[in-house]
């Protein structure tokens, strides 16, 4: 007994043993005994020289950023508990964990006061997004304060308590990973007095490098850095002299220092070390979780539709094989059981085909190492073979012929393929790569599967045409003209007819360029139904009878029979001559469709809904010229397609840009009236995950992904591949899917380019997370309520972004007191972000102390994301106030936000709103990008030649609403991507002056296409920008001011605006040496006179 008892005492003692393990180590810091750090999105604690680690926290958020107190009792970190990336402390030694910081935004814990307070960074609370601050905050009572540093992020306090030293920039705060960086936006550290009156001083050199993360010890400054691409810790001087480089990491970089009595813990790849200063030592620590590992359990996603990535169904329209995050599966409406794939868990299968008899599965897969095309068995223990093995990169598409003996597919480089099936000899067709085409998404196979048709670019418009090509003759043409985009052809059944879409119907709206606010002409619904006759002899179906059209007798049904058993289908033929001229048009109203299927008596069509959260409606329309219409067959749609027969139909319903259901069902007049019947057995999938083969998949994606879409082939001079092999070991480390993004984040940094974010996949949730609400105000915490500070004030003319306390019948003032919310007391230590919570769009009572007076008003507060926009609009009044009380109203102000559709939104408000200013100024400070920049700069390319006068009317140029006077545009650090582009443009054409700082550098653009499979991605830039003359421009540099102007951080924290002063005093003493000419017109002259003629412009 004692022997068995010992056996199972070692076997546990075993089980512990093989629990502890190595982990993912990040967001290290250090005191005298201990040791906090994150892994596994959780906060763990260990002694300060390793050794077995102690989980601290539990929850489903991930916690990061630890900061422990200088006397070790307290950890401060952030959290996303309650609806925002917040601020929580608790002891050191574990406990509940308290909130202590209400800033709608990301907190982030920056230094411990010797009176245990903490300084922290987070948004600002007047001033534009992507502007930090950094405040003190009391975690007993909750009292903050702020210091006024306008863009301080990064902080350390000096011995003395009272010298702050921050950061001011860095591209940590845009979220890119890329060494080498010497753009605008560098990272450069500063000096404060708490308390001083003075503006701040930098004290990192002036260079191109950048310098964060800075740490104070025994008078001197500890930070990050480079010289050879590689952070390193370094050391400096108070005043920036004497810069020594501590360590010498080539194969990763420090990550996340934080320093404690002369020690610097830091990251480094997946591991912690610690650099001794007084002895210069720099050893690993060596730190090991017991953990269960509850991240990288299989995972079961029980609704896999919301991952769907891809449909096929089968050539008699039994089933449909349906990919949900990477994974095929083949259902149908029926009891039959469902028939997952069975690929490894490392391997991700995409564009899937089923064969026509059902039994394979084409997919292209990444099985190999590369993305190849596979076959797979669907219901057997046949092996898997794989067909192609020519590493070709990046592939798109597959495309199935009918009987099952071609697959046509594509590639990145704009080839399209031609595989044989059975002997896996593969062909190129065609490459579009010249034109600009990298994807052939809409090819269709001939019923015979002799001939295929696709759009393509066959000119250097980028219009797409309509391709014919005959595979087994050889014979190709482009069969559509360039002038109009062609695209979705498809064969009819019996191959006499290739119907496509084609964009050539255009109605103006409005009809001509008068009118407020008019831009141009815009047309919608452009895309109408053709046909071209494949035989010289084809009959279209859509004609109507006429006198001279032959009748044909109706066939008896036993001539029917007896003809079906007799004869063989005829094969396809083309009559090529003359092929383009005979085009014919279907009988179908334009609109925006999408997509076009033929059946065997009808037509379907995708019309793309105008709201596409909702969905698509698929349109039918039966063959004949009897008057046929257009009927909905279904509201709702994602997506649709028909089986090879043409008599089955599939389609996915869609909502909130989701796939809720797919449906299988007659390729007939009407949908299914009975949708439970003909819906694909999908309730009860589950789909079984393995996260570590899952993320170990998704590095190697995201790697490859890199290798085939960056705009450089050369991939900037690195060793991509020995990139990898340096990186891949830590895959053995990562336990939770944050970690996965931390590990490629590192990799592709090497690469050196902008535009290199990571967005967030599949994570762990909080389900039980509240929301935040809030009132659209600056509010202080006092003894007795909340002191109404600053009421968020935007556009006033819109209503519905207007804050909960600036509209109609909301009486409540700047500088009232909140005492209660809902009845509930509210007050220091009582936070009112509480009471609010859950209360978004919702009537809440507030209790107003105005004096010695008091009421109660109902208002309906906004959530956090509402509450930026309105800061941020805030921003926007006070500047255009600014410039309109200092000239008079002659200098008009906007800003744009970004370059997207809400921006060409602002633009029209705004700019149509002042376009007869004496000038202008055009603000993309922090302009996060697009692509609109053409679109504004040519409203500034605009001339006026002549005017109107109408009699006893104002005169009004013509051009019509055209800017006429002089103008000034506005940067900085954080303008970036496409805001870059617009002033690289506004440069190049000497539209006006560049005021303000130099920007970020982001200039090669992407198409973000490059997602992994749980929807994460890690960004890839593609598109590079050259000058006229073929230089390559912006990136890693920005575009340089005309005018340099920096915004100081205690001046600019205090509402002044040195770039925006400058821009109105440029234009003061322009306007004063140039004014801008009113029309005025001459006396008419008498009758028998003529009018003169024109003159040209004088510029």
């Amino acid at each position: 007994m004692r022997h068995a008892l010992t056996l199972l005492t070692a076997s546990l003692l075993a089980t512990n043993i093989a629990t502890a393990n190595n982990g993912y180590y990040r967001h290290p810091t250090l005191n005298q005994q201990s040791l906090v750090f994150s892994s596994e999105g959780d906060l763990w604690k260990t002694s300060s020289t390793g050794g077995q680690a102690m989980r601290l926290t539990t929850h489903s958020a991930e916690e990061v950023f630890p900061l422990m107190s200088n006397d070790g009792k307290w950890l401060a970190f952030t959290a996303n508990y309650d609806g925002g990336m917040e601020i929580y402390v608790m002891p050191s030694n574990g406990g509940v964990p308290k909130q202590i910081t209400f800033d709608n935004g990301r907190a982030l814990p920056q230094a411990w006061t010797a009176d245990n307070k903490l300084i922290y960074s987070a948004p600002i609370q007047q001033g534009p997004l992507r502007s930090e601050s950094l405040y003190r905050v009391d975690p007993i009572t909750l009292k903050r304060d702020a210091i006024p540093l306008a863009d301080a992020n990064q902080a350390t306090l000096a011995d003395d308590g009272k010298t702050l030293f921050f950061v001011r920039g860095g591209i940590h705060l845009s979220n890119d990973n890329a060494r080498y960086y010497r753009g605008g936006n560098k990272a450069t550290v500063w000096r404060w007095q708490l308390g001083s009156s003075s503006e701040a001083v930098q004290v990192s050199p002036e260079n191109d490098r950048s310098y964060r993360a800075p740490m104070f010890w025994e008078n001197q400054l500890y930070l990050l850095s480079e010289d050879s691409g590689v952070d390193n810790l370094w050391r400096m001087n108070l005043d920036g002299s004497d810069l020594t480089k501590l360590t010498n990491h080539s194969d990763f970089e420090v990550r996340g220092p934080s320093l404690h009595n002369g020690r610097i813990v830091y990251q480094h790849g997946a591991d912690l070390r610690v650099f001794d200063i007084a002895s210069s030592s720099d050893q690993k620590l060596n730190v090991d979780l017991v953990s269960d590992f509850e991240q990288t359990r299989t995972r079961w996603i029980g609704n896999p539709l919301e991952f769907l990535q891809h449909l096929a169904i089968a050539g008699d329209g039994s089933r449909v094989a349906l990919t949900a995050r990477g994974k095929p599966m083949v259902a149908g409406t029926t009891a039959l059981r469902r028939m997952p794939m069975l690929i490894p868990d490392d391997v991700i299968a995409s564009a899937t085909q089923l064969s026509p008899d059902g039994k394979y599965l084409y997919a292209i897969t990444d099985q190999s190492g590369e993305e190849e095309i596979w076959r797979y068995p669907v219901n057997s223990t046949e092996k898997p073979q794989q067909l192609t093995k020519d590493k070709m990169g990046q592939r798109f598409n597959l495309h199935l012929s009918p009987n099952g003996e071609w697959l046509a597919h594509d590639d990145k480089q704009g080839n399209l393929w031609l595989l044989n099936t059975k002997t896996l000899k593969n062909e190129k067709l065609d490459n579009a790569i010249a034109v600009g085409n990298t994807e052939f998404q809409d090819l269709s196979w001939s019923a015979d599967s002799r001939f295929i048709a696709y759009s393509r670019p066959d000119n250097m418009r980028g219009v797409n045409q309509i391709v014919l090509q005959d595979i087994a003759g050889g014979k190709s043409a482009v069969v559509t003209t360039e002038k109009y985009p062609s695209f979705s052809p498809t064969f009819s059944v019996d191959g006499q007819w290739l119907y496509f879409l084609s964009n050539r119907h255009y109605k103006p709206t409005p009809s001509s360029p008068w009118g407020d606010r008019n831009m141009g002409p815009h047309f919608d619904k452009r895309t109408e139904v053709f046909a071209l006759a494949l035989t010289s002899d084809a009959k279209f179906p859509f004609t109507p009878d006429t006198e001279l059209a032959v009748k044909q007798p109706e066939k008896k049904d036993d001539d029917k029979k007896d003809k079906k058993k007799t004869e063989e289908k005829p094969g396809i033929t083309i009559d090529w001559k003359g092929l383009a001229e005979r085009i014919y048009q279907a009988p179908v109203s334009a609109d925006n469709y999408r997509k076009l299927e033929l059946g065997n008596d009808r037509l379907f069509l995708l019309e793309a809904g105008e709201n596409g959260n909702k969905g698509h409606a698929i349109k039918t329309m039966a063959f004949g010229n009897d008057a046929p219409k257009l009927e909905t067959f279904f509201d709702g749609a994602g997506d649709f397609g028909l089986s090879a027969d043409r008599k089955k139909l599939w389609l996915s319903k869609t909502a909130n840009n989701k796939v809720s259901a797919v449906y299988l069902m007659d390729a007939g007049a009407k949908a299914s009236s009975e949708l439970d019947k003909v819906q694909v057995q999908t309730g009860g999938w589950k789909l079984a995950i393995e996260p570590r083969e899952e993320w170990r998949q998704m590095f190697h994606d995201a790697w490859r992904m890199q290798r085939d879409f960056l705009f450089d082939p050369k991939l900037r001079g690195i060793d991509w591949q020995q990139t990898k092999t340096r990186y891949e070991p830590l895959l053995a480390r990562v336990n939770s899917r944050q970690e996965l993004d931390d590990l490629i984040a590192q990799m592709i940094a090497e690469l050196g380019v902008l535009h290199s974010q990571m967005r967030s996949g599949d994570t762990r949730r909080d389900n039980e997370q509240p929301q935040q609400a809030t009132l659209g105000a600056v509010l202080d915490a006092e003894e007795n309520g909340y002191r109404i500070d600053h009421i968020y004030r935007g556009d006033r003319d819109l209503l519905g972004e207007r804050s909960p306390l600036d509209l109609p019948g909301v009486d409540v003032q700047e500088g009232d007191l909140i005492t209660h919310v809902n009845h509930q007391p509210v007050r220091l230590g009582q936070p009112i972000e509480v009471a609010l919570r859950q209360q978004v769009g919702q009537q809440v009572r507030l209790d107003i102390q105005r004096g010695k007076n008091s009421h109660a008003v109902i208002v309906k507060p906004v959530d956090g994301f509402k509450q930026s926009l309105l800061k941020y609009a805030d921003w926007e009044r006070r500047s255009l106030e600014n410039v309109q009380q200092q000239s008079d109203g002659k200098i008009g102000y906007l800003h744009l936000r970004a370059m997207g559709p809400n921006d060409i939104a602002s633009f029209a408000r705004d700019f149509y709103a002042q376009y007869d200013k004496d000038a202008l100024i055009i603000d993309v400070r922090r302009n996060n990008g697009g692509n609109i920049d053409s679109w504004i700069i040519q409203q500034f390319l605009r001339q006026t030649w002549a005017f109107w006068a109408p009699d006893q009317a104002p005169a009004f140029w013509n051009m019509q609403q055209t800017f006429r006077g002089h103008v000034a545009f506005l940067i900085d650090e954080y303008t970036y991507s496409d805001g870059e582009t617009f002033a690289a443009g506004v440069k190049a054409l000497e539209l006006g002056p560049l005021i303000g700082k130099r920007t970020s550098g982001a200039g090669v653009w992407l198409s973000d296409r490059n997602r992994l499979v749980d929807g994460g991605m890690a960004r890839a830039a593609e598109f590079a920008q050259y000058r006229a003359d073929g230089e390559w421009i912006i990136e890693g540099y920005g575009v340089a001011p005309d005018v340099e102007v920096n915004n100081l951080p205690y001046a600019t924290f205090n509402g002044n605006d040195a770039q925006l002063q400058s821009a109105i005093e440029y234009l003061q003493k322009k306007l004063q040496a140039e004014p801008v000419a009113r029309p005025q017109p001459k006396p008419i002259a008498p009758l028998g006179q003529p009018g003169k003629d024109v003159e040209p412009l004088k510029q």
